[in-house]
């Protein structure tokens, strides 16, 4: 297993909904609160997060930062703004086999966030049923 930290240290960033995991990925918003912890003002995040090991995934899913020496650093996380964001949801749309692919939360400022991907990962469906017959 693994486990990852939130925000700095004193930060209050907390998460409050489930993850989700879908692609390699493992989705899920943190809020950090503003002055009154009771209340629902401060600032959420998301989180993009690789199933395996906790670390940013290999693609830049969230942006990137530049770093020394010109070397770019996948992001773990982007800001979502103001407000408390809630459990992700996934959308999957059409382009083959590795599809285009997204997760939308939404504030409760009303905000409605959507980040849009490329899987790495094939994505299929299928629609399982059984045939429960007595006997």
């Amino acid at each position: 297993g693994w486990f990852t930290a939130l925000g700095a240290v004193n930060s209050g960033e907390r998460a409050l909904a489930r993850p989700v995991v879908f692609a390699g990925l493992v989705f899920f918003p943190t809020f950090t609160p503003k002055n009154d912890i009771c209340k629902a003002t401060g600032e959420s995040r998301l989180y993009a997060l690789f199933y395996l090991t906790g670390s940013a995934y290999s693609s830049d899913i969230v942006g990137t930062e530049a770093g020394g020496g010109g070397e770019k650093y996948v992001n773990r996380s982007i800001s979502l703004g103001q407000g408390m964001a809630t459990e992700v949801a996934v959308h999957v749309g059409t382009g083959g086999r590795f599809g285009r692919a997204g997760v939308l939360s939404k504030s409760s400022t009303s905000q409605i966030f959507q980040l849009a991907f490329t899987t790495r990962v094939a994505i299929t469906g299928r629609l399982i049923s059984w045939n429960m017959e007595r006997r």
